[in-house]
């Protein structure tokens, strides 16, 4: 089974990487045709809330796609109410650093309704900003951090101020769109006009330069946003062009033609497995499928749903270039280490505990980019790090119960019964279920056979505290016992034996 699985995910890895190669392979010949070609223009789209890890690995492969094709120009068409605004490479950032490795390929946000908080940050991440008439930029403001509000804010105006610096936009403008607290003026400084704060203002004056004020830009206490007309008016849009056919002739590109970009079924793949939503129910599956495949080992179902659930998990992750050999390891670690517990040496918790402890770190080192959140360059990390705990927690938390649900109440239903009750030891070998008349075994004491996980096998006592020729599959109600453990029977229900520690 494991064979099996394995091959799959290379024939997954194959494909994908079979369809960036056929991509390559156009782009070769592309560069081959003589310049008398229409120049090569890519149009990659970021719409929607960027709250998808899955994004980030798009616009880096789409940017890889449109280097190796040697494109003279690539496009993004921006329509985002915005989202993470930090978050690291699997997020905004990772988006930014890509289009950042676009050069020397000149790149264009072409902004056609929203440009909102995490879209701002993309938006001045690249050369030049086009906007729809009807189209805006702004409004950065980061939430959800109250207790480290001001170091959200400080990292994530630090961050627009380096990327509007370094693509030559008003740095006060892009940090009026993060910062409400930040007051700016539109002014003439010796004939020159400038985008300055009051301390900037008094400044200027005290070094003896004219500072003639136009008008207030933002007042203190609200978010910068632009429509359009001012963005252009401000200096951080290029044109205002209704259709993107207008754009390549303000680069001087006259004969040209749009390659489209959208995900391959590769990409998509990769956006659904990384979803958070997605994640957590791979994970409480696997979790679920792992606690059947300890209480039951050799029926082949629970280890191999356990196997292609985390694989999957990791498989996503590793594609977007989150989790490495590294989180594979502690997660193999963690579950061998259970398993010692479970098998090997149970009763002292010390395994078990340690392997659940690895497990958990590993999962959800899988899904971030970092193992520390840095919390003075980067802050946003731990907002990233809580989220995936939430996550994988709850996972664990869910996994738990319904699978004490599943031995409480589905024993009875014949497909879990044979995951949870597998342990087959016919009757001639000493072993039965219990009898028609099972009213005498109520209150029965007896001596734990094979270790109660919840379920296994005890041997009944006699009245003098001897052991019996009869043995029964029980059930505890959640609790593991260990084998040579003393307990009584508490509840008898159909074929079902719940039992609980006690002295014998």
């Amino acid at each position: 089974m494991l064979k099996h699985l394995l091959a799959l995910f290379v024939v997954l890895i194959a494909a994908i990487n079979a369809d960036a190669q056929d991509k390559v392979i156009s782009g070769s010949q592309i560069a081959a045709v003589s310049s008398t070609q229409p120049a090569l223009i890519y149009v990659v789209p970021i719409k929607g809330p960027i709250m998808d890890k899955g994004l980030a690995y798009f616009i880096r492969h789409s940017v890889e796609l449109a280097k190796a094709e040697n494109a003279a120009l690539i496009i993004f068409e921006i329509d985002t109410p915005g989202g993470a605004v930090g978050g690291g490479e699997e997020y905004t950032i990772g988006i930014c650093n890509s289009i950042d490795r676009a050069a020397p390929i000149t790149t264009v946000a072409y902004i056609t309704h929203w440009a909102w908080s995490a879209g701002a940050l993309v938006s001045i991440s690249t050369d030049k900003i086009v906007m729809k008439q009807v189209a805006s930029i702004g409004s950065a403001e980061v939430v959800g951090a109250e207790e480290h509000q001001e170091k959200y804010t400080s990292a994530i105006r630090t961050e627009f101020k380096a990327r509007a610096e370094k693509k030559g936009y008003s740095a006060n403008l892009m940090m009026a769109m993060v910062d409400k607290d930040l007051e700016v003026h539109e002014v003439l400084v010796d004939g020159v006009r400038q985008f300055m704060t009051p301390q900037e203002i008094k400044e200027a004056r005290n070094k003896g330069k004219l500072v003639e004020e136009i008008k207030l830009i933002i007042a203190s206490g609200k978010l910068l946003n632009l429509s359009a007309g001012d963005a252009l008016k401000y200096g951080l849009a290029s044109a205002i062009k209704g259709e993107r056919a207008e754009i390549p002739p303000l680069l001087g590109i006259t004969n040209f033609k749009f390659k489209e970009v959208t995900p391959t079924w590769s990409e998509h793949l990769v956006m659904y497995l990384t979803s958070q939503v997605v994640s957590g129910i791979l994970i409480l599956a696997g979790l679920l499928a792992a606690y059947m495949a300890y209480q039951s080992p050799g029926t082949g179902i629970p280890e191999a749903i356990a196997v292609v659930c985390f694989a999957l998990v990791f498989f996503g992750h590793y594609l977007i270039g989150l989790a490495e050999v590294t989180e594979v390891l502690l997660f193999i670690l963690g579950m061998g280490l259970i398993g010692v517990e479970v098998f090997l040496l149970p009763g002292f918790g010390v395994f078990a505990i340690s392997g659940a402890i690895l497990v958990l770190v590993s999962l959800i080192m899988s899904m971030q980019g970092f193992v520390i959140p840095d919390m003075k360059g980067a802050p946003w990390q731990l907002v990233t790090l809580e989220r995936n705990f939430i996550v994988v927690g709850l996972a664990f938390s869910l996994s738990l119960i319904i699978f004490v649900i599943m031995v409480r109440y589905l024993p009875s239903v014949p497909f879990f019964s044979h995951l949870i009750l597998s342990a087959d030891v016919k009757t001639s070998a000493g072993f039965s279920s219990v009898a028609m008349d099972a009213a005498p075994l109520l209150g029965k004491k007896g001596v734990v056979f094979t270790a109660l996980r919840p379920v296994g096998k005890i041997v009944v006592l006699d009245a003098s505290g001897h052991q019996t020729d009869q043995n029964l599959e029980v059930v505890t109600e959640g609790d593991f016992i260990n084998k040579d453990e003393a307990v009584v029977i508490i509840e008898i229900d159909g074929s079902r034996i719940v039992v609980e520690k006690t002295k014998v």
